[in-house]
């Protein structure tokens, strides 16, 4: 009983650090309406999942990625659209990036839509001061409604 007890609370612990290290939202403030002052470089990364038939499970993202020359400071907004009606899956936009002094990918899931057609905006998150962020990546993947990523029905990063 005892040996049961603990490898349950292993297991918590396990999951709990798991989850907090993949999503640092701790990394970010927001959401915001607006993302504040115009950086000096943007980008937008799109991307979609799922079935190219009409009307097949799918979803597309959109993510938009400004960051001024010194990287001190990122701001990360997603679009995420379900494409499919009644098909049991959502969409979600996950984005990965770096932090200055850290090789370690960061992953955060910044949207998830689960009411085709409309499509549903996060807002801008925008990284903590003196957080420097790089190497911003995005992909499109299945999810649930409770957000659980299905990573084996993700697109490529772009």
């Amino acid at each position: 009983m005892r040996r049961i007890f603990f490898t349950l609370i292993a297991a918590f612990a396990l999951a709990l650090g798991l989850t907090a290290s993949a999503h640092a939202a701790d990394e970010w403030n927001g959401p915001f309406a607006d993302g504040g002052l115009p950086l000096a470089h943007e980008r937008t990364a799109f991307a979609t999942w799922g079935d190219a038939a009409p009307y097949g499970a799918s979803g597309s993202i959109s993510v938009s990625i400004s960051w001024d020359d010194n990287f001190e400071f990122t701001h990360v907004g997603a679009f995420a659209e379900d494409m499919a009606t009644s098909d049991g899956w959502c969409t979600a936009a996950q984005i990965r990036y770096h932090v200055a002094g850290d090789s370690a990918w960061h992953y955060r899931t910044s949207e998830n839509d689960c009411y085709a057609p409309y499509g549903d905006w996060s807002g801008w998150y925008i990284a903590k001061a003196g957080l420097q962020v790089k190497d911003v990546q995005a992909r499109a993947c299945a999810s649930g409604d409770d957000g659980t990523l299905y990573t084996s029905r993700c697109s490529s990063w772009s």
